[in-house]
């Protein structure tokens, strides 16, 4: 199996597992923890943050301004920041286990 497959499969995967803790679907419904406001900013900017690379890493069309560039940085910076506060509750714990192992089958 090739790097790049086993890197789309899992790319795949966390941006699945962040949009169910966004739409408060699938996994996450059934848990009955409570996610926070805050820890579905981190997962929805984690889906733009990744759509943006895909844009600007397979798509030659798409071009970054310096201006479109420094939001997306903000934009990660305020989510890491969110993380360092949301990072210790037992959503984002799940979250993060399922981000690397992938969300229980429905």
């Amino acid at each position: 199996v090739s790097d790049k497959l086993v890197k789309e499969v899992y790319d795949r995967m966390m941006k699945d597992v962040s949009l169910a803790l966004v739409q408060g679907r699938g996994w996450v419904h059934r848990t009955g923890i409570v996610i926070s406001p805050r820890l579905r900013e981190v997962a929805q900017t984690f889906v733009v943050l990744q759509d943006e690379r895909h844009q600007a890493d397979y798509n030659v069309e798409t071009t970054f301004t310096r201006t479109t560039a420094l939001e997306s940085v903000e934009r990660a910076e305020v989510a890491l920041r969110t993380w360092n506060d949301v990072r210790k509750s037992e959503a984002a714990s799940l979250y993060l286990l399922t981000m690397l192992l992938g969300a229980p089958r429905e």
